[in-house]
């Protein structure tokens, strides 16, 4: 009876994290993952994250760099994006040193020209 029951809790940990996964990510990069009948995703939570790493999970210089050029936003989510770009250099296996992400930090503001003194000071 205990074995049923955590087969069944398995179960449904699976599905609920299936969901998640599907709502986090754009439908065009599970589509080959979909039963295209049901239009449900039939494999184990362990083989669609496999699937989205081995599939998708490379960032190529080109990526990281499309990332940098997108750094053109409103101060408040620069430091977001900053972070966010940290870590696909970090997964692109060219981290930035800390130094290089504050220089980034201090350029991108730079030339929005809106706090020049407080940047000089």
């Amino acid at each position: 009876m205990e074995q049923l029951r955590v087969f069944i809790e398995v179960n449904a940990v699976d599905q609920a994290l299936i969901q998640q996964i599907v709502q986090a990510i754009e439908p065009e990069f599970l589509t080959a993952i979909r039963n295209r009948t049901s239009n449900s995703i039939n494999k184990p939570v362990y083989e669609v994250l496999e699937f989205l790493l081995t599939s998708y999970g490379e960032v190529t210089p080109e990526i990281l760099q499309d990332k940098e050029d997108n750094l053109n936003k409103p101060i408040d989510i620069i430091f977001n994006a900053l972070d966010d770009l940290a870590d696909f250099a970090e997964l692109s296996e060219m981290p930035y040193t800390e130094r290089q992400i504050v220089t980034k930090a201090f350029v991108i503001i730079n030339r929005t020209h809106r706090f020049q003194q407080p940047l000089l000071d």
